[in-house]
């Protein structure tokens, strides 16, 4: 668990900036947000790599996946000032980042069961 706190905090961090960004229609401090959220996804990036024991395309692909829907969830929030527009992205980059975070999880299992 102690290996996986990063990817944690990180995943927090970029639910925080979504979230601010949301509720926050102040344009410092959206962007501001958003820099959250870009630290939070290279934070969990790279502590998923960091922690995947075989660096195969799987956990590539993951990692990308992740990245990608950090940053799904964090610009269409920043940009989108209607209400359905918003919420859509918000579940496409959440659900871009769960399919990151399976498909790492799966690699990494697939390693183990190899080895």
């Amino acid at each position: 668990m102690t290996k996986k706190i990063g990817t944690v905090i990180g995943l927090v961090l970029v639910a925080a900036g979504a979230v601010a960004m949301w509720f926050c229609k102040i344009p410092a401090a959206e962007i501001g947000a958003f820099a959250v959220t870009m630290f939070g996804a290279g934070l969990a990036c790279a502590n998923l790599y960091n922690g995947a024991e075989k660096k195969n395309w799987l956990t590539i692909v993951g990692i990308a996946a992740v990245g990608i829907g950090a940053f799904v969830l964090g610009f269409f929030g920043l940009i989108t000032s209607e209400t359905m527009a918003s919420i859509i992205s918000m579940v496409i980059g959440i659900v871009v980042i769960i399919a990151g975070i399976v498909s790492v999880a799966v690699s990494t299992k697939t390693t183990k069961k190899e080895a």
